[in-house]
């Protein structure tokens, strides 16, 4: 068991932006693996759940989730060249 004393405790205020923002990922991916069918309502979700973390640190953490939850077998040479196509018109 880890065990934190007081100078543990003190941090820069930017590592606890991202400490709140991989903890909103880590509930993101939690919800999308135990209800694949929330991803309409996962920003909403998060946003109750996570008040302190404002709409973009929640778009961040949802798009984090998704690439952890992303499977490379789903990317087949038709979607990489669509992709391509997207990425040209930008």
């Amino acid at each position: 068991m880890l065990v934190l004393g007081k100078n543990d405790l003190r941090m820069h205020p930017k590592r606890k932006t991202n400490l709140k923002l991989r903890e909103a990922t880590a509930v993101a991916v939690s919800l999308m693996t135990q209800k694949p069918d929330v991803d309409d309502a996962l920003f909403l979700t998060l946003k109750q759940l996570k008040p302190a973390i404002g709409d973009f640190g929640l778009l961040v953490a949802i798009i984090r989730a998704k690439e952890a939850l992303f499977e490379p077998e789903y990317l087949t040479e038709e979607f990489k060249q669509e992709l391509d196509e997207w990425d040209r018109i930008e």
